[in-house]
């Protein structure tokens, strides 16, 4: 989830730069970013990960939804 926080946060982002980030080692930011492009999590392009189609389904569920009516942003 770390991953995809980070990516909502900076945007377009480099394995490299998100490892920094995030602190963690690149290959294994590398290896989660790979399982989540192929589970559509994140999508690469021009070498740069952005947030992947299923990553919008994120702020369209749960019991806030229910309680307000609309997508609530609870980090940022």
């Amino acid at each position: 989830m770390a991953l995809l926080e980070a990516i909502d946060r900076w945007g377009s982002i480099t394995v490299t730069e998100l490892a920094r980030h995030l602190n963690i080692d690149k290959a294994i930011v590398s290896r989660m970013v790979t399982t989540c492009q192929r589970d559509g999590w994140v999508t690469r392009h021009e070498c740069r990960i952005v947030l992947g189609p299923r990553a919008s389904l994120l702020g369209h569920g749960g019991p806030w939804i229910r309680a307000t009516g609309r997508p609530v942003v609870l980090v940022g």
